[in-house]
């Protein structure tokens, strides 16, 4: 099953790397996004690769002023929609059955951007999770992303 239809591959080959654009895709309904398989997901991965924090933040808020979850990882996934929260889950490839979702996924835009910016050279996942109206503070990424 590809991830991307005709028409999103041609405006990402517009835009890469120059601009951001959105991109539809089929990923919405994949089994592995799932609130089920990403409870999994996320209790199998090492603590360090996951944060959660409360979702009603200021934009600009320092890292160790950001206050303690009170649920715990399960339990904030389980309740996402409600509970006012926001998580990201890093380097899914350490996971089997992401690292396979990511390097298909990727794969589609691989020869776009390796004709415009070279070898995709580490090919890293991070699933956030968030409520509705949650807020992730902002911050910079030092590298190029693909945000679906």
């Amino acid at each position: 099953m590809k991830a991307f239809p005709p028409s999103a591959i041609e405006i990402f080959a517009a835009s890469y790397p120059e601009s951001a654009t959105k991109l539809t895709h089929g990923l919405v309904d994949h089994p592995l996004l799932a609130l089920p398989r990403l409870v999994e997901l996320a209790t199998a991965l090492p603590e360090s690769d996951v944060e959660y924090n409360a979702g009603k933040l200021p934009i600009g808020i320092a890292p160790e002023d950001i206050p303690s979850p009170k649920l715990s990882i399960a339990e904030t996934i389980r309740s996402i929609e409600e509970n006012g929260s926001w998580m990201v889950l890093k380097l899914i490839e350490q996971h089997p059955d992401y690292a396979h979702l990511l390097e298909t996924t990727l794969a589609e835009l691989e020869p776009i951007v390796k004709a415009r910016t070279g070898e995709m050279l580490t090919l890293q996942g991070f699933i956030f999770i968030s409520s509705p109206d949650a807020v992730t503070p902002f911050h910079f990424d030092p590298e190029h992303n693909i945000l679906l």
